[in-house]
Formats: structure tokens, sequence, C-alpha cells
């Protein structure tokens, strides 16, 4: 070979060493806390995280109740990964009486943060919102403020907080805006009559946002409707179907023999009542408590009722929707060691994938059978409940979506089905899931896998596996 064109080649080849080198160097590191493409063979790697607060404000907390974040691993067992502490959270007095705590929870994919609030009392400064950023844990920004904090929610966009004022301090008629980069108040709106009591639901078109009787324009500042039957209940939840133009209650006057009040989003309006079937099912005395979980597509529903004791589907292409499924806690307690832990508020969530629904309390069923997967652990390996709680999903490490606080709103429209489906464990019931209703039959428990971890107890007090 001629040696002028070996000694190019060698330049060359040792200039590109360099280059990639150099650039290596320059790249910047992945996120500490989540793993970027460990999985076998280079493919995408997904985590499924259940975010919720504590001491929550609104309920007793549990055994293994604590200060901080919790989150929990949905494809891992529903385990405990990890607390994010804060140094609000460090210093809160839980009292239950009162509703002292923690009190709110919200993310934005769009920014990739989370945003919390915490209730102490009726002093300025008592009360106030912090931002975390989802990668790496660390508190961006935390406030306190000389008006109460009851509930936080993001905008569609991420860009803005809304505050609802505590229910202590129901004299003031006002919702505030906070600018989710710094978290300094940017507008009011003086909701007249109307209290702006939690929950908020902040409509996708980003235009509206409603709360319990009432709906506010964002844009102009209007009450665009009010409605005294809803809000005159005091704390009745709201939340949004996935169609925009629904809003389903819990908390409503006709608890006796209505499960739930289908609300027309435009109008306030009453347009439909879900009877409560006492009929086959005697034992139900009282529809649902607080919060209605819709799967994705909407053609399902789940509610807790009768005092917490019943958690209840619904078939939600009928008309009216009708009662498939009763899952009695009363007999997970003495069939598989489900450990009460006095108030939970009667919260359900379904995940955005549609394979399960979990509840304030704890509790964990597959959303297509109903089976009973497990009940929430802290690192200690005791059960813990909170009503404030929202998913997050990650590929490679970034978040590709985050639900809000319940299902309050956002409901599925945007999930990435068609990126998340091909990577859930195959033991994931969404690899199953349909439009349809879900069978009304029982099926068997899925068995454990080689080696996974496991979580929660049965009624001998072995372990539970997911």
């Amino acid at each position: 070979m001629n040696t002028h064109h070996s000694r190019t080649r060698d330049l060359l080849i040792a200039a590109l060493a360099v280059a990639v080198a150099g650039n290596l160097l320059a790249a910047e590191p992945p996120p500490a806390q989540v793993p970027i493409c460990t999985a076998a063979g280079g493919a995408a790697e997904l985590k499924r995280y259940v975010y919720s607060v504590q001491p929550d404000g609104s309920q007793a907390i549990g055994p293994g109740g604590g200060k901080g974040i919790v989150v929990i691993d949905i494809d891992d067992g529903f385990c405990f990964v990890k607390r994010i502490t804060t140094p609000a959270s460090e210093k809160l007095t839980h009292e239950f009486k009162n509703g002292r705590g923690m009190y709110g929870i919200a993310a934005s994919a769009a920014t990739g943060r989370l945003y919390y609030n915490w209730h102490q009392g009726k002093a300025k400064g008592d009360d106030g919102v912090g931002c975390l950023d989802l990668k790496t844990d660390k508190v961006v920004w935390e406030r306190a403020y000389d008006f109460s904090c009851a509930r936080v929610q993001v905008s569609v966009d991420g860009k803005s907080i809304f505050v609802a004022r505590h229910w202590e301090d129901g004299g003031t008629k006002k919702l505030y805006v906070l600018g989710a980069d710094t978290g300094q108040v940017t507008r009011e709106y003086d909701c007249g009559r109307q209290w702006p009591q939690h929950p908020l639901v902040v409509h996708p078109d980003g235009k509206r946002l409603f709360f319990p009787g009432a709906a506010l324009d964002l844009v102009s500042g209007r009450i665009l409707w009010t409605d005294t039957k809803v809000s005159g209940v005091g704390n009745c939840h709201i939340v949004l179907d996935h169609t925009g133009t629904r809003l389903y209650t819990g908390r409503h006057p006709e608890q006796a023999t209505v499960a739930t009040w289908i609300i027309d989003a435009d109008t306030g309006k009453v347009v439909q009542k879900v009877p409560l079937d006492r009929t086959d099912h005697p034992d139900l005395t009282g529809g649902i408590m607080e919060v209605v979980a819709f799967e994705p597509g909407g053609a399902r529903f789940w509610g807790e009722a009768s005092g917490e004791r019943f958690m209840l589907q619904f078939d939600n292409t009928a008309d009216p929707p009708r009662l498939l499924r009763v899952v009695d806690k009363e007999e997970l307690k003495a069939k598989r060691g489900y450990t009460p832990m006095g108030h939970g508020h009667g919260h359900a969530m379904v995940s955005g994938a549609g394979d399960y629904v979990w509840f304030s309390h704890g509790i964990v069923l597959d959303t297509r059978t109903g089976a009973y997967v497990c009940q929430w652990t802290a690192e200690d390996g005791k059960p813990f409940q909170s009503a404030k709680m929202l998913e997050v999903n990650f590929l490679d490490g970034r978040v590709i979506w985050a639900g809000q606080d319940q299902g309050h709103g956002f409901i599925y429209n945007n999930y990435p089905t068609d990126r998340v489906r091909p990577l859930l464990p195959a033991t994931s019931p969404a690899k199953e899931v349909t439009s349809g209703p879900a069978a009304a039959t029982s099926a068997a428990e899925r068995p454990g896998r080689a080696g996974e971890k496991t979580h929660g107890t049965d009624a001998a007090g072995a372990p539970h596996r997911a």
C-alpha cells in the first residue's frame, strides 16, 4: 500500500476517534433518578409510577404514614420505590379533624414537574404550594401565602397553577393563579357568591375551569353557570369525563337511591341519574362517596360507596349506566388480609393504560376482573393511605404522560397508548383491555413471576404477589 495513503488513513481514523470522544464527554449526563435504556436488547424502558402525598390532611393515614411524597411502582407489584421529602413536608403537622397536612397534587408532562400544596391553619403563611422536578426529585420552589390552600391544579400548557382556598377559610370567594415557574400570584378570580372549593377541574380546551356547583371562564373571569343543588352539598366532588361534556358527581342529595349525578358541563344541569341497584345488592346503603374514576375511553367507571365498604364498577355504555361489579372490603379483610385504616375518603383512580384501579385506602384491583391485587405499603412494610394521588409515566427517563389529581381532568385523551402498551409486562391486564364492558365473572388471580417482589399480605399473613 502507498505509504502516503496509509499515513493519511491513520490520521483520519485518529481525528475521528478524538471527535467521537469529545462528543461523548460533552453529552449531557442522564437523569440520576430514572435509568435510561437498561432493558434487555436496548428496548425502551417504561416506568409507571403513582405519586401520593403524606400526611394527607383529609384522612387517617394508617400505620405506614409519614411525611413527603410516596412513589409506588405500578409494574413492580405496586412496591414502594422512594419517599421524597421537601422542606415544607418535614415541618407539617397532621390533624384530620381540621384538615391539616398535605392537601393536593398535580403534574404536567409538558414541563416534567409536579406540584403540591399544604394546609396548616388560618394564619398568614401557614399554607403554601411547592414545585418538584420529576426527573431529579429536587424542589424547584416552595412558597407560603397569605391565603389558605385547599387544592392545586395545573393548566393544560403547564404554565399556570390554580389554587382553591381551604374550607376553613370559606368566607373569601376567590381563586388564585400562580406562575408555574416561580409560584408568584399572577391573577385572582373573584367568584362572587360561589366558593371555589376543591376539586378543581381544568377542561382540555384550556378555557374553562370547573369546581363543585360552578364553571369559570378562564379568559374573561366570568362565572358561566352555578347550580346550588351541587354546591349546597358542601364538599361535592366532580370529575370530567373523557368527552369533556359531562361531569360525574360524588356526594349529592340523593345518595340513598342514586349512585351519581351526571351534569352537563356547558349548562350545569343534571341530565341523568345513575340508579343505585339495591334489589340485587341490599347492603348498598349509599352512592359514590367522592370520586368517579373512568377507565380509558369512558366505557366503565369505578367508585367507592356505602361508607367506604364497597368498591363499585359501572358499565357506562348502558343508558343509564349499569352496575357491573361490587367488591366488598369486608370480604377482602377476611380472605385476603386487607388492613382497614379508618376514614379513607372514598377516592379512586384508574391507570392511564386501564389495567388497574386503586383507592385512597391503598387497595388495588384488576379492572378487567375485579380481582384483588394488593394493598399499598410504605418503606417499613406497613400499609398506608392517601386520597391525593396521580400517575406519571416515564419512557427512557423522560416524562411522557402525567395524569391529574385522581383523574379530575384530562381523562386519557392524551394518553400515549400505542407507545405504552407494547412495553407493559406480560401479566398486565392492559394487554387484553377492550373498549367494551368488562366481564361480570371473576377470573383466577395472576400467578407470581419468578423473582418478583412481593407486596401486601393475604389472610394468612403470607405475601401476596401482584
